[in-house]
């Protein structure tokens, strides 16, 4: 699928307000780029983190005093985690918010295409950063009877917030439809 028709497939209305929740707000970047086999950056987090530890995300994290709303959440979060500046004209979308089940997170996921990604630097917080293209992801659907929807790569499972995120995705594109 070509860079065009992504965008035309994920592009909507930018709602990034910080709303009252009984979870904690958090925001993650998903940044799509590679017009020849687009692929989606997503990291893999350390093994030492309190929570998450080892699993695949997207760049984001929880809603900090100094952001304004949840794009600059996701924003700050991507360039601190992968050293990446990208400004808000860039976000051509929002996604339907995602909720964690053990940890009590409301995830805000938005939608940034470029054709490239300059050098990403990973910071502390990621453990390795991921580049695997969309139809590898969809083409590697399954089920855990543990963690539901999950996709594989690289030896990697990514299950969760992550997994329904990519769902979504896969849905907004047609690029994948559950079984």
């Amino acid at each position: 699928m070509e860079l065009d028709s992504l965008r035309s497939s994920l592009e909507s209305t930018l709602d990034p307000a910080i709303r009252e929740s009984s979870r904690i707000m958090s925001a993650v970047l998903v940044i799509i780029s590679d017009a020849v086999d687009p692929s989606v950056i997503m990291t893999v987090k350390p093994q030492s983190m309190r929570q998450h530890a080892g699993q695949v995300a997207f760049p984001g994290g929880k809603v900090e005093p100094q952001d304004g709303d949840l794009l600059d959440t996701a924003l700050r979060e991507s360039n601190e985690e992968l050293g990446v500046r990208i400004g808000r004209t860039e976000v051509i979308g929002q996604m339907d918010a995602v909720f964690t089940q053990s940890s009590g997170y409301e995830i805000v996921p938005f939608v940034c295409i470029r054709a490239e990604t300059s050098e990403l630097v990973p910071n502390a917080e990621v453990d390795k950063i991921l580049a695997p293209s969309l139809e590898d992801i969809f083409s590697s659907s399954g089920t855990s009877p543990d963690l539901g929807r999950v996709f594989l790569h690289g030896g990697y499972t990514i299950w969760g917030a992550t997994a329904r995120i990519l769902e979504d995705i896969g849905r907004r594109t047609g690029l994948w439809a559950p079984l």
